[in-house]
């Protein structure tokens, strides 16, 4: 998701959007993780906001603490997460995925698999760009 689709709220007079995921975009949208940078959010620049991804909201109150406490040199991001929309519920191909992991229940498995989590982590800390993977 772009700032381009969510233009025509905006054409309708809708003076504020938020999104419940990431907005990836070239002019960045303030990924907001409440307690953790909701003082940087301002009313008179900030008409689009995100309140990131899950992901983002349970590892962003974690890496301030170790950040302020301990400073990050570098990390590796590992996540274990209930179920998906994009698990089958049942054991079946999945066309959209090249990984045969993708292809088992969700229910009853953990699929290991990559999360954008660190570059979320990176808008929301600047001085961690680079430093964090997963």
């Amino acid at each position: 998701l772009t700032r381009g689709p969510l233009q025509p709220y905006f054409d309708k007079g809708i003076k504020k959007v938020v999104v419940s995921a990431p907005v990836k975009d070239p002019n960045p949208v303030l990924n907001i993780v409440y307690g953790v940078n909701h003082n940087q959010y301002d009313p008179a620049k900030d008409h689009i906001v995100t309140a990131a991804s899950c992901t983002t909201n349970c590892l962003a109150p974690v890496v301030k603490v170790i950040h302020e406490q301990l400073r990050i040199t570098h990390g590796c991001i590992t996540t274990i997460h209930n179920l998906t929309n994009t698990q089958t519920l049942v054991d079946a191909p999945n066309a959209k995925k090249s990984d045969p992991r993708r292809a088992r229940s969700g229910l009853v498995n953990l699929a290991p698999t990559s999360t954008g989590s660190a570059t979320a982590i990176a808008l929301i800390f600047p001085e961690l760009k680079g430093k964090l993977n997963g």
